[in-house]
């Protein structure tokens, strides 16, 4: 007999059958350990001519599975649980190479589904034994694992092209299972006993994490820490990027930012090939609102790329389609629209069936119907998916919504989703018949689009009664009485689209905790009109931005002088640069207004935005290398060489420029932004006047060539980000050192 496949169970009569019947045509002989099932599993089993034990619980896993292999007659040994299963075109090649091979052992790939039944994720293949010769045996009372042996056994682990498909991590599953409160009782019971153990305590984070415990994790993890932070790099444990990822993740959901950022370094530091982890870093970068260093850290996650062989569990398209749609949140925020909808599409081409990605996409993609259908909902097969792509573009109100409502609902049935893309009309007719039609509707939906309807139009008891019968309504209600409290758009705006409440998102927005992202996202689309009675508790960037664009189209030029500069002391962004650069262009700047956008593009060379612009700027000035640079030392140069010896020239160069530095950093310690800016240009223009002294064609001038050119490009993101000057202290003092050393230099220098 070749291959018998071990199970233990207990009350599995959702998943079982699945799992027994995929093993027909693979197993020889099928043993299950029951550890006291009382509903239909021992009957499903027998169905399935399966040779039961009945094995009384003792808390340890491990005994269980030996107790069922011990029974095996199989020269090999298949460990399956009831929540796995075999892929029917799988079967033929599983048995096929058994019989061709004779490995003592096979590393088999587990695909992990996660999410809800309705919204499946899934993690990339983990690598793990689960076939092997009859004599071997598990370990460990939880997350058991195969002993290898003292004597190292297994002398030949073979790879193999089996796959073996996962659904135990099913937010549904789960709960009927009440995994969390099992595994965190047995793990409590193993960490009492030894805390000297990383795999346990690994464990135990997992399922805080599960139950949404972010709280405990970061205790567990600063444990958990201090007993692998100086292992060497081979003797790393496989499951340990777990505890960065895990970690990284619950600091971020407690809006620690700086700690996520650096658990997640830690963990990049010994794991470099880990996408998850560069991720989950980014995450934390945006969360911080520095989608400059976010979208850098996403370049390096897709460098790394998917993992080729991983024995640990990552999330499928890490380096891919989550990543890029990362992207297009950073340049979402940074507010380049353009940039935004290229990496939405890239993130929607890896993987139509990323459904989080499709509003975002529709809301920036051409408003023409017929591309739409033939490059978008062609490319969708997904029944979620195709019935968001419905409502989205509804929402965002492109061209031919009704039949595109109507032809979807034909392929996957009236969702909640194409209900609600009905509600997105804006033919007044059609609403009024809409209400009228589903003004006594029963289902979740409506009840909540009702309620709100009833509650804006002011009958308060009528709409509340109906938003009290869900979840989702009842926090909505709370909401609404008292806005102070505070909550997220995000489960509910919609909903409020629908039901046309525009003066209840008002009333709501400022106490909203997501209300930046909806803001910064809905700006850039058909219907910013949403927001347009919203304003924050506190002005920052994004609404100074807001009021100078609105007061530059007013043609108030003064105010929106003074609404830049004050933005110029928040994160800068690439909304910021253009609209500088429409002001420079009001004012017939238009060299310096290329400039400007040019030293943006060191800050952010991928912005399609920026690059347009700098584009149709150089079209209008037709000029030579270097003439942009009209500035006082050349100027000063002209005038000046012919009476004072060019080593002077340098030395009182240089001197001038770390009195800039100083200067510039006393204006910024004095929020004189705009001064601050004057001398940075000067220190520009000086910098740009030393290197073109240089004779590159020496090996010593190309190294003084590199070093002006790193403070030239220091002097751009203090003239782009004047917030930072303050907090770069190790940059302004090397910078001071290099000018006043240099200045001594060539005051040293004899004619």
């Amino acid at each position: 007999m070749l291959l018998t496949a071990c199970l233990i169970i207990k009350n599995e009569e959702l998943l079982l059958d699945r799992c027994l019947r995929s093993l027909k045509g693979i197993a020889d002989e099928i043993i299950i350990a029951d550890t006291g099932s009382t509903d239909r599993s021992l009957e499903i089993a027998k169905n399935h001519e399966a040779h039961i034990i009945h094995y009384t619980w003792d808390g340890n896993f491990s005994n269980a599975r030996n107790k069922a292999i011990e029974a095996a007659q199989g020269t090999y040994i298949l460990t399956i649980d009831a929540d796995e299963y075999f892929k029917e075109e799988d079967q033929i090649e599983i048995r096929t190479f058994l019989e061709a091979n004779s490995a003592d052992g096979y590393l088999v790939q587990i695909v992990n589904y996660l999410g809800s039944v309705n919204k499946l994720t899934k993690t990339s293949p983990i690598q793990s034994v689960r076939i092997f010769k009859q004599k071997h045996r598990y370990t460990g009372s939880i997350h058991e694992q195969i002993d290898l042996g003292t004597n190292h056994e297994f002398h030949n682990i073979m790879f193999s092209p089996i796959t073996i498909h996962h659904v135990g991590y099913i937010s549904e599953f789960v709960a009927h299972k009440r995994k969390p409160e099992r595994n965190m009782a047995m793990l409590k019971e193993q960490l009492d006993q030894t805390r000297s153990d990383p795999f346990h305590l690994v464990n135990m984070i997992v399922e805080y994490a599960r139950i949404g415990d972010f709280k405990n994790v970061l205790p567990l993890y600063e444990e958990t820490y201090d007993l692998v932070k100086d292992l060497s790099a081979d003797a790393l444990p496989l499951y340990l990027p777990r505890l960065f990822n895990i970690s990284s993740l619950a600091a971020s959901e407690l809006k620690d930012w700086d700690r996520a950022i650096m658990i997640a370094e830690q963990g990049v530091t010994r794991f470099p090939y880990i996408a998850e982890l560069y991720r989950k870093m980014a995450i934390a970068y945006m969360g911080k609102g520095n989608y400059q260093k976010a979208i850098q850290v996403l370049k390096e996650c897709k460098r790394v790329g998917e993992p080729k062989l991983s024995f640990v569990d990552t999330l499928e398209g890490m380096s891919t389609f989550y990543s890029s749609f990362d992207m297009g949140l950073c340049y979402m925020h940074l507010g380049d629209p353009v940039t935004a909808q290229k990496w939405y599409l890239q993130s929607f081409l890896e993987n139509p069936s990323f459904d989080t990605v499709i509003p975002y996409l529709l809301s920036l993609m051409p408003a023409n119907e017929d591309f739409l259908k033939t490059n978008i909902e062609s490319r969708i097969q997904d029944a979620l998916c195709l019935s968001i792509y419905a409502e989205s573009y509804a929402l965002f109100r492109l061209p031919g919504a009704e039949n595109v409502i109507e032809r979807i609902a034909a392929r996957v049935g009236k969702t909640e989703w194409i209900q609600r893309g009905m509600w997105f009309t804006d033919c007044e007719d059609k609403y009024t018949l809409l209400r009228s039609a589903y003004a006594n509707s029963d289902d979740e939906m409506t009840r909540v689009i009702n309620g709100i309807i009833h509650v804006m139009e002011g009958r308060e008891e009528v709409g509340y009664s109906l938003l009290d019968h869900t979840n989702r309504g009842r926090n909505l209600a709370a909401w609404i009485r008292t806005p102070s409290q505070g909550g997220l758009l995000s489960g509910v705006i919609k909903d409020l689209i629908a039901a046309r409440a525009y003066p209840l998102i008002a009333l709501l927005f400022p106490y909203a905790e997501d209300a930046d992202h909806f803001y910064g996202w809905f700006r850039h689309t058909s219907r910013k009109d949403i927001f347009k009675g919203c304003r924050p508790l506190q002005e920052h960037s994004l609404w100074l931005e807001w009021d100078a664009l609105s007061s530059f189209q007013k043609g108030h030029f003064p105010l929106v002088e003074a609404l830049i500069e004050k933005s110029l002391e928040t994160p800068v962004t690439i909304s910021k640069i253009a609209l500088e650069c429409d002001l420079l262009l009001q004012k017939n700047q238009t060299k310096k207004a290329l400039k400007h956008v040019e030293d943006g593009l060191t800050l952010f060379p991928d912005s399609q935005l920026l690059q347009n612009i700098s584009k149709q700027l150089g079209q209008m000035i037709q000029t030579k290398k270097g003439e942009l640079f009209m500035n006082r030392i050349a100027s000063y140069q002209t005038q000046s060489v012919m009476t004072t010896p060019l080593h002077v020239q340098l030395s009182q160069l240089h001197e001038k420029a770390a009195i800039l530095v100083r200067g510039i950093h006393t204006d910024a310690l004095n929020h004189q932004v705009m001064e601050a800016r004057a001398k940075i240009e000067q220190l520009q223009e000086i910098i740009s006047f030393l290197r073109s002294s240089l004779d590159l064609t020496l090996e010593a001038a190309q190294k003084t060539d590199q070093t002006y050119a790193y403070f030239y490009r220091l002097s751009i993101n203090w003239y782009m980000q004047p917030n930072i000057i303050d907090e770069q202290s190790e940059e302004r003092a090397s910078a001071i050192e290099f000018w006043e050393s240099w200045a001594k230099t060539w005051a040293q220098v004899k004619e």
